[in-house]
């Protein structure tokens, strides 16, 4: 479910009908969550599912509107959009005594490949760095990105179109019935002097 609903309801109660705007937000945000669950799975990027687990949204009330944003780690960003090879972190032979970096590759290695001897996990872990440092991150993208979460919004972008749709008719027809009842209550009113 959308968090941070209660301001839009609040702020657009009571031109809009609450329960079916409650209802569309909590379809779209389904809709867009699944999205980015199928597009992250697709690029092969699952491993724990925290990311997509820990999804948080972010409701922002405007003037005549409002704005959804979807937050998650950085990582996500990182594998969306790609980071060169100038930008790994990484200097072969630097002797530093500790990076997280590295440190971070390891956690990997150990996840993804279910390597359990340290001495192999580090190897394993400096010689990703090392084709990252020449590559870019992901390796497969040379460093581009997999547009996970771009092509995640495209996917979505249809159906939210589809459900605003029907939202629109529902609130036209209400708008109309409303209207009815209105010029119905004033004939009747009218009809009675």
């Amino acid at each position: 479910m959308i968090k941070g609903k209660e301001q839009i309801l609040t702020a657009f109660t009571p031109q809009i009908n609450s329960e079916a705007l409650g209802q569309f937000l909590d379809e779209a945000d389904q809709i867009i969550i699944d999205e980015l669950a199928k597009s992250f799975n697709k690029e092969r990027h699952f491993l724990t599912g925290k990311l997509i687990d820990d999804i948080a949204t972010d409701v922002e009330v405007k003037k005549g509107g409002f704005v959804v944003s979807y937050l998650t780690y950085k990582y996500g960003v990182y594998l969306n959009n790609g980071v060169t090879a100038a930008r790994i972190p990484y200097t072969r032979g630097s002797g530093a005594a500790r990076s997280l970096y590295i440190e971070g590759l390891m956690k990997y290695v150990r996840l993804r490949m279910g390597i359990s001897d340290e001495k192999t996990v580090k190897s394993v872990a400096f010689a990703i760095a090392t084709e990252q440092k020449k590559r870019g991150m992901p390796l497969r993208t040379e460093g581009k990105g997999t547009k996970w979460a771009d092509n995640a919004n495209e996917a979505a972008q249809e159906q939210i179109g589809d459900l605003f749709e029907d939202l629109s008719e529902t609130f036209i027809m209400q708008g109309l019935r409303d209207l009815a009842e209105k010029y119905n209550r004033e004939a009747g009113n009218g009809s009675n002097n």
